[in-house]
């Protein structure tokens, strides 16, 4: 399976756990294509690929790639955006929801560079799209780990209604990472650092207050998740 990843700064974790555990899988090929914020959804079609339009980007998609700045469709058996605004949304199973306010409520939060960026490889490529949305902000402390109903609703709601009509999935963030529900726990924010643009004279970490961008064991555990899920 060869697996092209894009994303955002997110996906940095991803990469630096899949650096640490990729050579132990022979059954999967992953290569990343990265940029800082939502630069990386704005790519240009060229020749059957997506190609950058800006120096920097390419420059930050080289460095994350391993070298290539062409995300090139026949390489690649499936692909995965990661990041790029992405968020999921909250659906109560048990609260009545009018068809026009469910509408409204999925509208307002797909419409992200990340479903750009979907449509974009669609007029290049039929082939599966996976969709890794933006981790659940960090709770405050941890919390009591229960079963996300709300989250699991919202993630069926908005597949069914716009993810596959574009042979596209939104998935979920692994169960165990959850807090209450609705957050992800503490401790895989802590020590996360930013996606590598080659600049020298940048902290590697993120501030401390930062809940947004989640460390390597958070990414080792969303990896090793979707591969059981893309392989099976």
């Amino acid at each position: 399976m060869r697996l092209c990843v894009i994303g955002d700064s997110h996906t940095a974790a991803l990469k630096r756990s899949w650096d640490d555990i990729g050579s132990n899988r022979k059954d999967v090929s992953i290569r990343f294509f990265a940029s800082r914020g939502v630069t990386i959804s704005n790519l240009k079609i060229e020749s059957g690929a997506l190609v950058p339009h800006k120096k920097f980007i390419e420059k930050q998609m080289e460095l994350s790639s391993g070298g290539s700045s062409r995300i090139v469709e026949e390489d690649y058996d499936t692909f995965l955006v990661y990041g790029l605004k992405c968020k999921p949304c909250f659906i109560d199973p048990n609260y009545f929801y009018s068809d026009q306010l469910l509408m409204q409520i999925l509208s307002d939060t797909v419409d992200t560079a990340s479903l750009k960026l979907i449509k974009k490889i669609r007029q290049i490529s039929g082939k599966k799209i996976w969709v890794g949305h933006t981790p659940l902000e960090a709770a405050f402390e941890d919390t009591s780990q229960v079963i996300p109903n709300e989250y699991l609703m919202g993630i069926k709601h908005l597949n069914e209604s716009y993810y596959r009509p574009l042979n596209a999935e939104l998935v979920t963030q692994p169960s165990e990472t959850i807090a209450g529900g609705y957050y992800t726990l503490e401790k895989y924010t802590k020590g996360s650092k930013r996606l590598d643009i080659g600049l020298k004279d940048e902290s590697e970490f993120h501030e401390v207050e930062d809940r947004e961008h989640m460390n390597d064991e958070f990414g080792r555990l969303w990896l090793e998740s979707f591969i059981r899920m893309l392989t099976k």
